[in-house]
């Protein structure tokens, strides 16, 4: 059977209908999430864990790609859960310019980089060639070992 999924305009239709449950690292999470979002991340979810769910209210699960949210919604499926995932991940809703919150506040981006710490520069510059554009773009820095 195939996994549920949400388009990133589906669900920002249904963000009043629904839960958002972003099972990203807490690095991954601070750079940036879907406003209203619970965040619980993969490996506390599998184990059990995290803020509460609500198995009477669909949930729709995100990560980065869609990759281990695909894996959550198939675990909130067997525990009952009517879930789907968001296909394409953040960078989907990114790329669809819907609004990321972080701690500095909501905006929206339409193209996020995505960048380990050795190819920053590299895409600092290409964020810069869009802004000129009229892109609106955030680069998001992390450590290697985070990035699938």
């Amino acid at each position: 059977m195939p996994t549920p999924t949400e388009t990133p305009q589906g669900l920002a239709a249904r963000m009043a209908t629904v839960q958002v449950i972003d099972v990203r690292e807490p690095d991954e999470w601070s750079a940036g999430h879907i406003d209203g979002a619970v965040h619980v991340p993969l490996n506390t979810l599998l184990a059990g864990g995290g803020a509460p769910l609500d198995p009477a209210r669909p949930a729709v699960m995100v990560c980065r790609s869609g990759a281990r949210s695909e894996l959550a919604t198939l675990m909130l499926m067997t525990r009952g859960f009517d879930a789907a995932n968001l296909v394409g991940g953040m960078e989907a809703w990114a790329r669809a310019g819907l609004p990321v919150t972080t701690d500095a506040g909501t905006h929206n981006a339409r193209a996020v980089i995505i960048a380990t710490g050795s190819e920053l520069q590299l895409a600092l510059g290409a964020a810069k060639k869009l802004a000129e554009e009229g892109i609106a773009v955030r680069v998001v820095s992390m450590p290697s070992s985070t990035v699938s």
